[in-house]
Parts: structure tokens; C-alpha cells; sequence
């Protein structure tokens, strides 16, 4: 319905009638900002989906969940899988076992790379890659790296070349009045929600894999955190360099920043999550990789498609040495997360307005918020433990900085998932300490009140047992006295 409006308003002659003039302006201009503001992949870039590489934390308590769910995936795909696991009962105990000794993390064990192309329930993935990293004696990560189906790609491609429309609806107008106006949303943010909705596909093959033959970790709760990695294939540098900030970049949520995008100046661009280019559901941090840089003669030696020499490339570069921390900066935010609805719940009642009926409702009502806390906070501990320090303390050297403006800044991509993980951590301590002393002022406000009740009741109560037993001393005299005057008129 717009386009036919503007295409006909476009044709109309200079009328002065009601609102046309301003429709036809803003007619005309709409060329011009769809231009600006077009989202569709310039003809000199060539972009595509590597691969997908996915998170996961599991504690002790999953740990057996864990093995049989990495047992049971080798046994179905008994020499299909590389590298081939003869024993994986026996193999993956004996792990388990032996990293619940370890001091320290940092080692990893390859679980397999499985083919899924018969699987006829999938769309998007082709093939994943599991690993298995120790971050600490209680705390494993899974690594899911997700390769993508030709179909995939495909869709990918037909999202990006195809543009959108700016103005989107007319929702009211009127030829003979000036009561009209058009709305929509950005081209940059629809695309993102198309692109959004591919990805979520992706992640919820993975997520529904894992619930099959683990069912722990937060793929049994919902989406998982993400590692984006794309290749450029093709791109003219001088063009590329002046359109990083366009909107194609944008809605492919690429926008590179130098003060906020880290690269290792050999083809390699990470681009965090910012609020600008944030998904509604997940909130991935971007890998672009321009393959003709990057893929050097040294790296592709040996491999049989260039595919996987950038993934295993990578795996080694990137990969391994920065999802654990990418890893413990989630988990941090989860239990945040979580901390804050326990908050909402509590700090209302805390306010002085509120009456002594809601406040007593809400302490019966939080019984259990102790536990809840109790729970959350040995989780909090369990990622901060000795060992988690002491890899934080000595980071692995990864070449990703950014451009920075203060000499106390290094632009470090490490030292910044560093900082935000003690600062995520020493935020879980606030709240926790925050929400127990709200709850116990509740609580506390809560007693007083029931004793103020009891001691009334028992007053009350007292003085109901000391009224009655006066009432029979009374009533003998008075039977007494009333008998005696009975006797004397009697005798009269």
C-alpha cells in the first residue's frame, strides 16, 4: 500500500491541495534516503557464514550427564567421527578423573568432529566439531563449532542482497487534510531480525542435539552464547574502508568501530555485542575474517578445502585460548540476571508506603529466596575459585587490541574480558549482600510486628481469664443477702 501511494504521488502535478504537497516531497526524497540508508550487499563485497562456534559451562553435578552425553554421541557415530575414540566409556572416565586432580586449567580433549549431512531433521548444519576445555577442576566448557549446510548460506546470501524499504507503513493520511504520516523501522534493524531468525534456527538445531545426548548446561534452559565467525572473500579495500560504518555493515551487526572492534592486523576483526547491534535474543560476539589475508599459503598447507583450514587455524589463534574467558563473562551475567529478579521481588517491600499486610504476605511468600541465594552464590564461587584467579591473573597473549586514547588503556581484548569478568564478579557480591540484608530487614520488620500481635493476644487473653473468676465470688453474697431478706419478712 506505501509504494503505490508514493509511486502515485510521484505522477501527480504541483497541486496545492491539503497535504499533497508534503506527500509528494517527501515522494521524492525517499529515493535519495532509501539510497543512504539501503541495506543491501554492495556488489564488490562477498560475504558468507564459516561457522558458528557455541559455549557451554558444566559443574561437577553434570559432569556424568556430561560423559555419557560425549560416550553415547561416539558410539552412534562409531567411524564416522575423527578422530576415532575406540573406547569412549573408558576414555572419557579416565579424563573426567583425571582433570578433577588438576590444579589448573587450560587443557582441552578433542571429542570429535561428526558429519550430520543424512540427518534429515536438520537444515542449517552440516557438520560439528566438539571439544572438551578445562577451566577449573569443577568446571568444564563445551565447545560446539557448527558448520553450515549449503542451504544456509544460501538463505544468508538472499537476505543480505535484497534491500528494504525505509518508510514501511502509512498508517493514517488524508488527500484534503495534513493529518497523515508514514512509520517504520530502520532497514538496518528489520534486516537484523531476519538475520536474527537464521541464526536462532542454527542455535536451536544445536541446543535440541545436545538436550538429546546431554540434557545439562544452559542448552537445557534455552539459546546459547555464540562466536560468529564470517569470510570475506571478496572486498575492495578502498570501498570497504569507506563504507565499515554503513548501514549493510550495520544490519549485519559488523559495524567496526576502531575504539570498539579488536584486530590482529592480519584479516582478523572481532566486534563485541553493543547495544547498537544487540539481537533481541542472543548477543553474539563477531569474527570477520577477510579469507584472502588471512589464509595465507602457511595456514592452507595441508588441508583439503580452505574451510577447514580457517576453522582449524583459528581454533588454535582464537578459538581455544578466548571462549573460556568469553565463558565466565556470561556465566557472570547469568547469575546477574538471575540475582535480579530475586531483587525485584524482595526490594519493593522494603519501601516504607508499603503496608504491613503486603509485607507480610511478601515474607511468607520469599520463605525460600535463603536458599535461592545460598544456591547462587556457590555458583558464583565456584567460577572464582583459585584456579579461575590464577588464569586470570596470566592470561593467554592474544594480538586483538583497539584503538584506545588514554596511555592507561591498552585496548587489550583480553585484559577487557578480564576487567568486565572482576567486575561482573565483585557486582554478583553487591547484590548478593544487597538482596540478604533487604530480605532480612524484611523479615526483621516482619517479627516485630508478630510480636507486637502476640504480646496484644496474650494481654487480651490475660485479662479474659481474670474477668470470670471474680463473677462467682460476687454472686454467692448476693444469693446470701437475698435470702436473708427472705427469712425476715418471713418472721414479721
Amino acid at each position: 500500500m506505501t509504494e503505490i501511494l508514493f509511486r502515485v504521488v510521484e505522477r501527480l502535478p504541483d497541486w496545492r491541495i491539503g497535504s499533497l504537497p508534503e506527500m509528494k516531497f517527501f515522494a521524492e526524497r525517499r529515493h535519495e534516503e532509501s539510497l543512504r540508508m539501503s541495506v543491501r550487499c554492495p556488489p564488490n563485497i562477498s560475504i558468507r557464514p564459516a561457522f558458528v562456534s557455541y559455549y557451554d559451562l558444566f559443574f561437577t553435578e553434570d559432569f556424568p550427564a556430561l560423559r555419557r552425553g560425549a560416550t553415547r554421541l561416539c558410539s552412534d557415530y562409531r567411524g564416522r567421527s575423527q578422530p576415532f575414540i575406540s573406547l569412549p566409556e573408558s576414555d572419557f572416565e579416565e579424563l573426567f578423573r583425571s582433570w578433577s586432580r588438576q590444579s589448573a586449567g587450560g587443557a582441552w580433549k578433542r571429542v570429535g568432529h561428526f558429519p550430520l549431512d543424512n540427518r534429515d531433521d536438520l537444515f542449517c548444519i552440516k557438520s560439528l566439531s566438539m571439544d572438551l576445555i578445562l577451566i577449573s577442576p569443577v568446571c568444564v566448557m563445551l565447545q560446539v563449532s557448527a558448520f553450515p549446510r549449503d542451504a544456509y548460506v544460501r538463505r544468508f546470501r538472499e537476505l543480505i542482497s535484497r534491500d528494504i524499504q525505509h518508510t514501511a507503513i502509512v498508517h493514517r493520511f488524508g488527500v484534503f487534510s495534513k493529518k497523515w504520516h508514514s512509520g517504520g523501522v530502520l532497514p538496518s534493524i528489520a534486516r537484523q531480525h531476519e538475520l536474527e531468525e537464521l541464526f536462532l534456527k542454527l542455535n536451536r538445531e544445536v541446543v535440541v542435539i545436545l538436550r538429546e545426548y546431554v540434557g545439562r548446561g544452559w542448552s537445557a534452559k534455552g539459546p546459547l552464547p555464540s562466536f560468529h565467525v564470517f569470510a570475506l572473500d571478496q572486498c575492495d579495500e578502498e570501498a570497504e574502508g569507506q563504507s565499515q560504518h554503513s548501514e549493510f555493515w550495520r544490519s549485519l551487526s559488523l559495524t567496526r568501530t576502531p575504539e570498539m572492534t579488536y584486530s590482529d592486523g592480519q584479516g582478523l576483526n572481532i566486534v563485541p555485542p553493543y547495544w547498537v547491534d544487540k539481537g533481541t535474543f542472543t548477543a553474539p560476539y563477531r569474527c570477520l575474517v577477510d579469507t584472502q589475508r588471512y589464509l595465507t599459503e602457511d595456514r592452507t598447507k595441508g588441508y583439503a578445502t580452505l574451510d577447514y583450514a580457517l576453522y582449524h587455524n583459528m581454533e588454535d589463534d582464537v578459538l581455544r585460548p578466548l571462549l573460556p574467558f568469553l565463558a565466565l563473562r556470561e556465566a557472570g551475567q547469568r547469575t546477574i540476571d538471575k540475582l535480579g529478579c530475586i531483587r525485584d521481588r524482595v526490594s519493593p517491600y522494603i519501601v516504607t508506603q508499603v503496608g504491613f499486610k503486603a509485607r507480610l504476605r511478601a515474607a511468607f511468600s520469599l520463605l525460600f529466596v535463603p536458599l535461592r541465594l545460598n544456591s547462587l552464590q556457590f555458583e558464583s564461587a565456584r567460577t572464582k575459585e583459585s584456579s579461575v584467579r590464577r588464569g586470570l591473573e596470566t592470561p593467554p597473549s592474544l594480538p586483538f587490541t583497539r584503538k584506545t586514547h588514554s596511555k592507561k588503556d591498552d585496548g587489550k581484548l583480553v585484559a577487557d574480558l578480564v576487567f568486565q569478568i572482576r567486575s561482573l564478579s565483585d557486582h554478583v557480591s553487591e547484590h548478593l549482600d544487597l538482596i540478604r540484608t533487604a530480605y532480612h530487614d524484611l523479615w526483621n520488620f516482619t517479627i516485630q510486628w508478630i510480636l507486637i500481635i502476640l504480646t496484644v493476644a496474650a494481654t487480651v487473653i490475660a485479662v479474659v481469664q481474670v474477668v470470670p473468676k471474680n463473677q462467682p465470688h460476687e454472686k454467692p453474697q448476693k444469693n446470701a443477702l437475698e435470702a436473708e431478706q427472705s427469712r425476715g419478712h418471713v418472721r414479721r
